[in-house]
């Protein structure tokens, strides 16, 4: 009978309380049956929160269908745990004429006892007028353990869309900007930027106010609202920072007018290595709003041998989004005393860009750069070239790789009898293979995952190696995009739109593309992996090879 199943809606097996719940619904067809289920459930005291929950779902589903609805079961929602408070928020989203007017009293009464997945769903599930906007920004402020959580953040920001800056104020105002952490930085950068692109001026003045506080001292959050603003600020029609602060010429009482000294402050601080890392990596990004011919003396010095890794990572990031036309007297110059692993992505932005491609591969011709720092895909790209004075270059630097690779390979079989030794050959795999292929775990996951090939017979293997077009399948096609910018994208589809193309390229790095931006692009129907590895590895090493493929000890 309906009470039984009622008193099934607090059962602790999850079948019989889903199933109670089923059938009650299913039984109350009629509007007789329908308003006595709901007075039914109005008068039964769950005591578990279960109980509460599955209750509370099936009254607003069917007051609903009733006419005129029915009384809410307000009782029910009083001190809710954190299981049961996220339902009564949903409850009150989906059923938004269940509580009537105390709807929204209800909603933030369980997100304030339910924890901050409670809190977050409040904010995703409503909306703040205008009116209510200074109430919601002062409870979140009050929130200090929910906004150090990403995810919170993120619903603050999708909640106070169009009112970000003034919470950004706020939140700098109190505790929240006296301890630095990468999230707190990322959350301020993401506010300012979201500010910075709404165009909207009071809001920017609200986000701006706080570069008042300490004149000329840069603060991580003042370098997190600089960075916000840099990427907000060209979605709102200013080109760059400086202009921002420019233009027009801000007065005394102005925030703007603290912009050219912090970025100022903030060149030194990236220089300082006395500092700690994470305060001038945190300041770098402010080095990309300078003009190069300012910022250049800097990033010479941060990319060279004398800073730690991390800086130099950073620091480079920096000079590849100004572009390898404009930076390649300072490629070339840092070049001979690069780590191996800067050298290369130093060649890699050079031998992408059409412009500064035909420069290089002349010095190396000349003995200026050393050939060897050019990876067998980027040879197999240039060879592939129709230009004819780049193909000519590459084909005089690094040779046609043997047409017979039949030839080849027979000249490679002796190493499938070899012993090989297999450290040697991790090396070669994270050397020559690691950039596209993933193994036991390690590696790129740009080609196939060729973890199995343990069960492979070696002289398979090395068909496999030196004859990669023998079998290919399509989604493993090479494909040359030429943008209209003159760099050139080597790799696989990833995926595609309408509007736009993911490609994948050796090391794992994947760009998306507007397809706006494509001047051409080409499927050369065959492997990524290029022909001619037998020019960079012996018969021994090949025999090492196979032995770590093998998992050979």
């Amino acid at each position: 009978d309906t009470a039984a199943l009622i008193a099934w809606l607090s059962h602790p097996n999850a079948w019989q309380r889903e199933t109670a719940q089923r059938l009650l619904r299913e039984r109350a067809t009629t509007a007789e049956t329908l308003r006595s289920t709901l007075t039914e459930l109005a008068e039964s005291k769950p005591a578990s929160a279960l109980g509460k929950l599955h209750t509370l779902w099936l009254h607003a589903t069917l007051s609903s269908r009733a006419a005129g609805g029915a009384a809410p079961l307000l009782s029910l929602t009083q001190n809710a745990p954190p299981e049961l408070a996220e339902n009564i928020v949903l409850i009150a989203h989906r059923h938004p004429s269940y509580f009537g007017k105390d709807t929204r009293e209800v909603a933030a009464r369980a997100a304030a006892s339910g924890g901050t997945r409670a809190r977050m769903l409040a904010l995703l599930t409503t909306r703040s007028t205008a009116a209510q906007v200074p109430v919601t920004i002062k409870s979140l402020l009050r929130a200090a353990e929910d906004l150090d959580d990403p995810w919170f953040q993120h619903a603050v920001m999708v909640h106070l869309a169009g009112h970000t800056g003034r919470f950004a104020g706020g939140l700098l105002a109190g505790p929240f900007a006296d301890k630095a952490a990468d999230n707190r930085a990322a959350f301020i950068r993401d506010l300012a930027a979201m500010t910075a692109a709404s165009k909207d001026k009071e809001d920017l003045a609200a986000l701006l106010a706080p570069l008042r506080t300490a004149p000329g001292e840069l603060r991580w959050w003042k370098a997190a609202i600089l960075e916000g603003l840099a990427q907000g600020l060209p979605k709102a029609g200013v080109r760059s920072l400086a202009e921002f602060a420019s233009v027009p010429t801000p007065g005394k009482d102005d925030p703007r007018a603290e912009i050219p000294g912090l970025l100022e402050r903030a060149g030194r601080i990236i220089s300082d290595a006395s500092l700690p890392d994470d305060l001038r990596i945190a300041s770098m990004p402010l080095l990309s709003q300078q003009p190069y011919e300012t910022s250049a003396p800097v990033l010479k010095e941060l990319v060279s041998g004398r800073q730690p890794a991390a800086i130099s990572r950073a620091a480079f990031a920096i000079i590849r989004k100004h572009g390898a036309k404009k930076t390649a007297p300072l490629l070339y110059e840092i070049l001979p005393s690069a780590n191996p692993g800067l050298r290369q992505e130093i060649i890699a932005l050079l031998g992408n860009d059409a412009v500064t491609l035909p420069d290089m591969l002349q010095r190396m011709d000349r003995g200026e750069v050393p050939k060897s720092l050019v990876d067998a895909e980027s040879r197999w790209r240039f060879l592939q070239s129709k230009d004819a004075v780049i193909k000519s270059l590459a084909e005089k630097l690094f040779d046609r790789p043997a047409e017979d690779r039949a030839g080849v390979i027979k000249a490679y079989l002796p190493a499938a009898d070899a012993k090989g030794d297999s450290t040697k050959g991790r090396e070669l795999f994270t050397q020559l293979c690691s950039a596209c292929h993933t193994y036991q775990g390690h590696g790129s996951s740009v080609g196939p995952d060729i973890s199995d090939v343990r069960a492979k017979d070696k002289r398979a293997l090395i068909n496999d190696i030196l004859d990669p077009n023998r079998m290919i399948e399509a989604r493993w096609s090479a494909y040359l995009v030429r943008m209209k910018d003159g760099r050139t994208l080597s790799g696989i589809i990833d995926s595609e739109t309408p509007s736009a193309v993911v490609v994948k390229m050796p090391g794992g790095v994947s760009e998306t593309v507007a397809r706006a931006d494509i001047s051409a692009m080409e499927s050369h129907d065959a492997s990524l992996m290029p022909v001619g590895l037998e020019g960079g590895i012996s018969v021994s090493q090949m025999a090492d090879l196979l032995a770590f493929l093998r998992g050979e000890t």
